[in-house]
């Protein structure tokens, strides 16, 4: 009969205590810094690739390859 009486406890209680928020939200802030470091090395290796911006590759982004380009819009007519 005690267990029972346990088990109906533990269905009345609703929600988190205020030290298992806190452990959960150390746990992220530990796991966010050490990944801090990793993303920004990675943001620094991106800027110092610093690639040009070709036209070319700008009107290919615009334009799928199945649509038709402005230079070649007398082709419909």
């Amino acid at each position: 009969m005690n267990l029972l009486g346990k088990n109906r406890r533990w269905l009345k209680s609703k929600g988190a205590s205020l030290i298992e928020m806190l452990v959960v939200m150390a746990i992220i802030a530990i796991l966010a810094s050490m990944m801090f470091p990793v993303f920004s090395k990675a943001i620094k290796k991106a800027r110092s690739v610093g690639r040009p911006v070709d036209p070319n590759d700008l009107s290919k982004g615009m334009y799928g390859p199945s649509s038709v380009k402005p230079e070649d819009e007398h082709l419909l007519d």
